[in-house]
């Protein structure tokens, strides 16, 4: 049986299959829903937090969003935020996570 994917950086294989949206925060789920149902093939992920956590919860958060965006399985990845007034530091907890996501090698 052939494998039809590639080499990831660091040796892991890739298939890139699925196309997922990530909300970055749960205000944003329901319009990630509403995106998934309109376009077939893409998956929503979903998780219940919020904005103005400690930075702990806030690492975690991240951590666990790059490591799904960078998931061998992933063909792209779609952050969603919608803008609900928050503070500016969470616009640099987004660019963080696009930057850890992009690195993970190229979109194929």
């Amino acid at each position: 049986m052939e494998l039809l994917g590639f080499e990831r950086p660091g040796g892991q294989a890739g298939i890139r299959y699925y196309v997922i949206i990530l909300p970055t925060t749960c205000c944003a789920n329901e319009l990630a829903c509403a995106i998934a149902d309109g376009v077939a093939g893409i998956v929503p992920i979903l998780h219940n937090h919020g904005c103005l956590r400690l930075k702990p919860d806030n690492d975690r958060v991240h951590r666990t969003l790059v490591g799904l965006g960078r998931n061998p399985n992933v063909a792209a990845t779609l952050l969603l935020d919608i803008d609900c007034g928050r503070p500016t530091v969470q616009e640099n907890f987004t660019n963080r996570e696009v930057l850890d996501i992009y690195a993970s090698g190229p979109m194929m």
